[in-house]
């Protein structure tokens, strides 16, 4: 079984992802600083922060299924595409329609949570797909959970679950307040799901570069005709 994903992080790549995070960081930094926080501004429904999660979470899910779709190991692909699926529904929880541009189209989807049901069907389409392979499934989970696109999605998921002791007010006192915390850690929690995406697919290009062998002199037996 081969699994098409590595640990590296440096060079342009790495430079992409940390300029990243550095414009992001910068970015809540003067939110935080210069948002009033008794009405969480920027940090509401549709606001920026939200925004750049979604940006995030679309990204990644596009970047696990590209990785997927250049995957021939059936193990490989099916664990890409869950990952890409997961990234999915993670965006269905969290975009909001009303009150914006594309609540007359798509609003009847989300107050009837249609977008579960397909992406539901999907689920079940991947589960079926992957019972002949549970075993090997769950060794390749395990393997690609300690590599460090693995370790960015784990520390993605910890930090949502985290989230939820923002909404019950536990480190800061007030609805607004808490809810620009939320949102920051969101933000890097996204961040990480997207990195986390983006290194799994250049490593995998990386491992997929043919290897050209090294030219030898021919042996004496080699040059006879």
């Amino acid at each position: 079984m081969r699994l098409s994903f590595g640990t590296t992080g440096s060079g342009l790549h790495g430079a992409f992802l940390w300029t990243l995070f550095t414009a992001m960081s910068g970015f809540l930094a003067y939110a935080l600083a210069t948002g009033d926080w008794t009405i969480g501004q920027g940090f509401r429904e549709n606001q920026a922060a939200e925004i750049l999660q979604l940006l995030y979470l679309l990204a990644g899910a596009l970047l696990f299924f590209i990785a997927a779709y250049g995957e021939t190991a059936p193990v490989p692909r099916r664990l890409f595409t869950g990952l890409g699926l997961f990234l999915l529904t993670v965006f269905s929880r969290e975009v909001e329609v009303e009150r914006t541009w594309a609540e007359p189209y798509f609003l009847f989807i989300i107050e009837g949570d249609l977008h579960y049901a397909v992406l539901g069907i999907f689920w079940l389409g991947l589960i079926g797909a992957s019972l002949r392979y549970i075993r090997a499934g769950f060794e390749a989970a395990w393997a690609w959970a300690k590599t460090r696109p693995g370790l960015f999605t784990l520390l993605g998921i910890a930090l949502y679950i985290f989230t939820d002791a923002t909404e019950k007010e536990v480190l800061v006192e007030g609805k607004n307040q808490s809810k620009m915390i939320e949102e920051t850690i969101e933000c890097v929690a996204t961040y990480l799901f997207f990195a986390s995406a983006y290194l799994n697919l250049t490593a995998q290009r990386l491992t997929a570069r043919p290897v050209h062998a090294t030219p030898h002199p021919a042996g004496p037996l080699e040059s006879r005709g």
